[in-house]
């Protein structure tokens, strides 16, 4: 198995889940139920975060989940003229998440190569340039009258890397740890090891994430009949949560271990400077505190056995929380013109909000004769704080859109043809708009307009772009996307306005199914089936880049096999028309205008022989 990092690509997940339920049924009819339960899993993984062609970051996480719960249930008796039940739930999580990004300035000895071939100037490319060096105060160059490196004084070397620094020269490419000795003994100064190394073949982000969540509610739902064909339900559960959360990134460097934070002011320049990756400690992040009211109610009118309507309304919501995104950045100040990270206050985008939503159904269910069953539902559903994942860097963040509202019409066919044949059809369509939507995260296009706008002479860099030189009202020239400014007034990613436009959840989709059963000898069935699953074109990132759309299309499934009750074989084919489908994508870190698409499964063809004991 590959390894990039420390850990083999891929994940490997340990699961435990344990339940415990309780039921009672009283004298009286009442029932009391009590569930009790434990789920845990931990996993390591790795994976390779650039997506590239090169081998620059690795990915490794160590995580940790565990939840306890316990639900009471008091109900009714069945045959009570009102049927209600009413309960309470307890719920405590905790996840922990220890990550590390490992970032291979070598390209995994390629750029040592073109060293040595003369077609770079440096061997790694975490290399703090001669200009920056010669501008330093101290630490930069060499401040003795003799040469570091060449052994002509005890403690000068020589040194592993070869290398030899005249007097007055910048310490270029001083990827080793020896030349802190030469200062101790002739400076007077007491530097730790790799103090003043300023070349770095790896470099890492250490980060640290642990939230524990309380949650409580109490609950209560009653049914009755207001005539003999009109019933009423209706219920309430109020939700109380809390969430804590520590969280946190140091950085490092291979030549002080992989795993240990290096204070290194070089170190936190160079990742500053090419990544906006700044150490950081959230510990005192306040805790959230949320609670909601959540009501619900629906009406049914039967009209005889095989006729009936519905009307229902509910409130919901998602809970909210904090990303896990080791890169998270603090909130800056600024000093003399220059962004100064303050280590202790996260920026805005490291918590969401809770999801609320309010839906509204109207729908009815129906038998026609002996053998055919039609549903169908026409619903609104509105949502305010609606949660959105975009990828960041090495990972996905949650964030806020304003609100959403989503229509749909679904319909569900069952037409059982003969005693043998069996057709299902199943279809919705959808109408999902954002109604206020002004932070979503902008297009690779977009953002590329703001590099330009950096210029060459900022290396095309969009974080050199501040206020101070471009005003506080940028955009790019279709005026959706428009600059976000960190707390010093630079720049720090870009926002665009999708009010108004669809989800990129596609207008409709489907599937039609069909079963048939053939009765054979001695108690055997052949049974053979085939299912179309059809979708409209649907976007597959949180920007609706119209690069990262999918196309319509369908996935077709088939089986066939023959069963005795105890014993089932079959064959099944699983997408047999072989459709390349995406199913996710993001924009590629570090590769500009670069795309990467999470493809769906392709064709799997298969047997299965399953016996029932």
């Amino acid at each position: 198995m590959q390894t990039l990092g420390i850990n083999p690509v891929g994940t490997q997940t340990n699961t435990s889940d344990t339940a415990i339920n309780i039921s009672y049924d009283m004298a009286n009819g009442m029932n009391m139920k009590a569930t009790i339960g434990n789920a845990k899993y931990d996993y390591i993984d790795g994976i390779d975060a650039d997506f590239g062609p090169f081998q620059l970051v690795s990915r490794d996480d160590w995580s940790e989940y565990e939840q306890d719960s316990v639900e009471l249930r008091l109900s009714s008796a069945a045959d009570a003229d009102v049927q209600w039940t009413v309960g309470a739930y307890w719920d405590d999580q905790m996840q922990d998440i220890d990550r590390l990004i490992d970032l291979d300035g070598s390209l995994g000895g390629l750029v040592g190569v073109l060293n040595s071939m003369g077609m770079l100037p440096y061997k790694t490319l975490f290399t703090i340039p001669p200009s920056t060096l010669l501008a330093l105060p101290s630490g930069g160059t060499n401040p003795f009258p003799f040469p570091l490196g060449a052994g002509a004084v005890p403690g000068t070397g020589p040194y592993s890397n070869g290398m030899v620094w005249a007097p007055g020269a910048p310490l270029y490419m001083n990827d080793s740890c020896e030349v802190e000795v030469a200062f101790n003994t002739y400076a007077g100064t007491s530097l730790p090891p790799c103090a003043l190394q300023n070349a770095f073949n790896h470099l890492t982000r250490i980060g640290y994430w642990t939230q524990e969540t309380d949650a409580k509610a109490i609950f209560g739902q009653f049914t009755t009949d207001i005539s003999d064909s009109v019933e009423l339900t209706m219920g309430v559960r109020y939700v109380r949560e809390s969430k804590h959360i520590i969280a946190g990134t140091c950085l490092g460097a291979d030549t002080t271990g992989l795993q240990n934070c290096n204070p290194s002011a070089f170190i936190a320049g160079i990742l500053g400077a090419s990544y906006d990756t700044w150490a950081h400690d959230f510990v005192d992040v306040p805790q959230r505190d949320t609670e909601h009211w959540l009501p619900s109610i629906q009406i049914e009118k039967r009209y005889g056995d095989d006729h009936m309507l519905y009307l229902s309304f509910n409130k919901g919501y998602k809970s909210g929380g904090f990303n896990a995104a080791d890169d998270q950045n603090p909130m800056f100040m600024n000093v003399g013109g220059q962004k100064v990270p303050i280590p202790s206050e996260p920026d805005p985008s490291f918590e969401y909000d809770d999801e609320t939503s309010e839906s509204v159904e109207i729908g009815g269910k129906h038998t026609f004769g002996d053998n055919i069953q039609f549903n169908w539902a026409l619903a609104n559903a509105n949502f305010d704080n609606q949660q959105v994942s975009t990828f960041q860097g090495t990972g996905f963040v949650v964030g806020n859109a304003a609100s959403s509202e989503i229509n749909t019409l679904e319909i569900d066919l069952i037409w059982q043809a003969t005693d043998r044949l069996r057709m299902t059809l199943a279809a919705a369509y959808l109408d999902a708009k954002y109604k206020e939507y002004t932070t979503a995260a902008c297009t690779e296009n977009q953002v590329a307009f703001f590099r330009g706008a950096a210029g060459a002479a900022n290396g095309y860099d969009p974080q050199t772009i501040s206020t101070a030189t471009f005003g506080p009202n940028v955009t790019d020239p279709t005026g959706k996307c428009r600059i976000v400014w960190n707390g010093a007034g630079f720049y720090a990613g870009g926002n665009q306005d999708l009010s108004g436009a669809d989800l990129g959840v596609g207008d409709y989709n489907g599937s039609l199914l069909i079963d048939y059963n053939q009765p054979l000898a001695n108690g055997m069935v052949l049974f053979a089936g085939v299912d179309y699953n059809f979708f409209d074109d649907y976007g597959y990132t949180g920007d609706l880049d119209p690069i990262d759309f999918q196309e319509g299309n369908a996935r077709v499934n088939a089986r066939i096999g023959i069963t005795t009750g105890n014993l089932t074989a079959l064959i099944y084919g699983r997408n047999i028309t072989d459709e390349n489908i995406a199913v996710g994508g993001f924009d590629t870190p570090l590769l500009a205008g670069a795309h990467s698409i999470y493809m769906g499964e392709t064709r799997v063809v298969g047997a299965r022989v399953t016996y029932k004991f």
